[in-house]
């Protein structure tokens, strides 16, 4: 049992020092990175075109050349992340490297380990190791996610709050990409397992160790006394522990080995991105350069065609003025004329009509015998039949009584509707 206590703890610290090594710095910031220095150096190659462009054309060309040098990055990481689905899935290879570590295990501590140790052991074999089936690069970045959402009073065991849960694995499967959300939630269950069965782990081997270390003094105090270890016991101590050695020797060259491979892999993808990044920056520069010439040559044209059709405005305004001053004085003589001819015409018409009503009077004398006013006024006759009907009116008001007479001299006004229905009825 110490023997398998010390090569758990062995094996702790080799999958420790794999996920310290198996990322160089900044790797796995590696996606949330890249679009900002891309947008760096593409600015900076832009910087070296754009001071020969108009000042109206210069902000949105470099928008647009850092929106597609990020869309550029963003499919081209896309495209590799498909590549990957494409292949077998890194479970497997994980989970054969986890069965390939705990063989050992398997073989030579399966009698006398603790049971939840062997528990620990089997779940560590059956589920793809340390990281779960998944790459150390994906497995690292669900750890920084998942620590930003975890409460810092929480311990490794809880689970992320219900609040943000659904935050939380959204964002694992869009920074990972994903097939399923389903997964991000299936490797957050098997962590918090993991981290439950390891404590129960730890917790048994510290109370095995302290029973192994009271059980001495117990038995001191009566009158046994522990014999030593047999030559045979110690033979099989010393050769299991020249077997650990020689598995921690060879798991070393592997991980070494492994990390020289990620290394150079990583080296060469990165010569590719750079020189697919930078033939890409020539082709927007010899871009840019063909489309300021052609807006120069642009440029050029339009400003001789300005200058024409300045001259053109220009002479065609001098003849428009001219020959509107032309026209206005034709208009205000014709129009002085005109009013000269009237006048004379009315002046000439009144003298006419004059001359004729005093060569009437000179040829006759008309006399009235009778006031004009006459034929205005009323006749004899009219005023006769005028008095008679003052007289018949006031005759027939003496003859009425007075109330009555009260009530005809009142004026007469129309009878209302409700009052003719009433007197209907």
């Amino acid at each position: 049992l110490d023997d398998s206590e010390d090569s758990d703890d062995d094996l702790e610290e080799g999958e420790e020092r794999v996920h310290d090594k198996s990322t160089p710095p900044g790797s796995s910031d590696k996606f949330y990175a890249r679009n900002a220095s891309n947008g760096v150096e593409n600015e900076a190659g832009n910087r070296d075109v754009s001071p020969n462009m108009s000042l109206s054309l210069e902000k949105p060309m470099e928008d647009l050349i850092k929106v597609e040098s990020s869309l550029y990055d963003e499919l081209s990481v896309f495209a590799e992340t498909i590549d990957l689905w494409d292949k077998d899935p890194a479970y497997i290879a994980n989970k054969a490297s986890a069965k390939v570590v705990s063989k050992f295990f398997a073989s030579s501590n399966s009698n006398n380990a603790l049971p939840e140790v062997l528990q620990f052991q089997n779940f560590l074999l059956n589920n793809g190791g340390r990281t779960g089936g998944w790459t150390d690069f994906n497995h690292q970045t669900f750890l920084k996610i998942r620590r930003r959402y975890l409460p810092r009073n929480l311990k490794k065991i809880c689970s992320v709050p219900d609040n943000l849960r659904d935050q939380f694995l959204q964002e694992v499967t869009s920074a990972l990409y994903l097939n399923s959300i389903e997964r991000a939630h299936d490797h957050d269950v098997w962590f918090v397992t993991l981290n439950k069965l390891e404590l129960l782990s730890k917790n048994a081997m510290k109370k095995f160790k302290t029973c192994h270390k009271i059980t001495p003094s117990v038995e001191e105090t009566g009158t046994q006394i522990r014999p030593k270890l047999t030559s045979e016991r110690s033979l099989d101590r010393s050769q299991k522990r020249d077997q650990i050695i020689a598995w921690r020797e060879a798991k070393q060259r592997e991980l070494d080995q492994k990390l020289e491979e990620e290394r150079r892999r990583m080296e060469e993808q990165q010569r590719i991105e750079e020189l697919k990044r930078q033939k890409r920056v020539k082709e927007l520069k010899s871009r840019m350069e063909e489309y300021r010439l052609r807006r120069e040559s642009l440029g050029e044209v339009k400003a001789g065609s300005h200058q024409i059709h300045e001259r053109i405005m220009n002479s065609s305004k001098k003849t428009l003025t001219e020959l509107d001053k032309k026209r206005i004085n034709e208009r205000n003589s014709h129009l002085i004329q005109l009013q000269i001819r009237r006048k004379l015409a009315k002046s000439r018409k009144q003298q006419e009509s004059q001359d004729r009503i005093n060569r009437a009077n000179s040829k006759f004398r008309v006399e009235v015998k009778r006031d004009p006013d006459r034929a205005m006024g009323h006749t004899e006759l009219w005023k006769l039949r005028m008095q008679d009907l003052k007289e018949e009116k006031v005759q027939a008001s003496r003859l009425q009584p007075t109330a009555m007479r009260i009530l005809s001299d009142r004026p007469q006004r129309a009878v209302p509707e409700w009052r003719r229905q009433i007197t209907a009825t």
